[in-house]
């Protein structure tokens, strides 16, 4: 029964994924630059600290798919991926087996540019590739079957997860409990933000009382899969608050779009739990 309503939720995680995937790429065309030969990412330094394979002819291929030219022409393909894959999935969603294949297809992508390179990464990618593999195998799996059920669950499970492992690290952190943590992290060039590293100096109380709220939101957030959905929306509201946030004070935008477009997988899991436990 509950299989007949996770077309919809699988509709707007693929939505709401590939608007992700769309700006992210976008982002990375405008600044391609950084990719050429004498880049910040040229292929050239990067490989040396790249696993070789042992198969010289394989290497070769590598080699020259992550040149600048050939790595700009993946760049437009898998943007021309999500654009199709987010057409498909707004306008004719019961083309399971192209939107499977399609999510497939943009997992290669995530797995490839992941091998390229693991700097400049901030679990958007890793959310991301969670988020398309889940949906490939939804799609592709025939609809009302247990496989097809599992990817789906398998996002908002993988979702759930991550929030609890981040809150438990967090928990154990010793600036993280002491206040700290945020304003270092305010502090930094890369994802600080002056005005609130100002805001926050000198504040150790106002420091400790950021912090302990996201270490509670993100390991607690495992209750949103057995509350009643009245509560399940609320916490999911306050988990777009918190990424948007991240968003806006960290220039974080894909990570937000990332974690936010498994929500509908989430509360597709909450409505297999209270099926399950009633």
């Amino acid at each position: 029964m509950i299989e007949t309503v996770a077309s919809v939720p699988a509709q707007l995680v693929s939505i709401v994924a590939c608007l992700g995937i769309a700006l992210s790429v976008s982002e990375e065309l405008v600044m391609r630059r950084i990719y050429a030969d004498d880049g910040l990412l040229s292929w050239q330094v990067l490989r040396v600290a790249r696993p070789r394979s042992a198969l010289p002819l394989v290497q070769g291929w590598i080699d020259q798919l992550f040149r600048p030219r050939a790595y700009v022409g993946l760049l437009v393909l898998k943007l021309a991926t999500a654009l199709t894959l987010l057409a498909l999935s707004l306008f004719h969603p019961a083309a399971r087996l192209a939107v499977g294949l399609l999510a497939g297809a943009m997992l290669v992508h995530l797995l490839l540019m992941k091998r390229r390179s693991v700097y400049g990464l901030d679990g958007a990618d890793q959310m991301f590739a969670v988020v398309f593999l889940g949906l490939a195998v939804h799609e592709l799996m025939p609809l009302g079957s247990l496989g097809s059920a599992a990817g789906l669950a398998y996002v908002g499970a993988q979702s759930v997860l991550s929030y609890l492992i981040s809150g438990t690290a967090k928990l154990k952190g010793p600036s993280w409990r002491d206040g700290s943590a945020i304003a270092g992290i305010m502090s930094t060039k890369i994802y600080g933000n002056p005005s609130v590293a100002a805001l926050l100096h000198g504040r150790s109380a106002f420091g400790r009382l950021i912090c302990w709220s996201v270490i509670t939101f993100e390991t607690t957030f495992v209750a949103v899969l057995f509350v009643d959905r009245p509560a399940m929306w609320v916490m999911l509201g306050v988990g777009v608050l918190f990424h948007a946030g991240i968003a806006v004070f960290m220039g974080l935008n894909s990570f937000f779009i990332a974690f936010v477009a498994t929500y509908p997988a989430v509360a597709y899991l909450n409505a297999l739990v209270h099926q399950f436990l009633h």
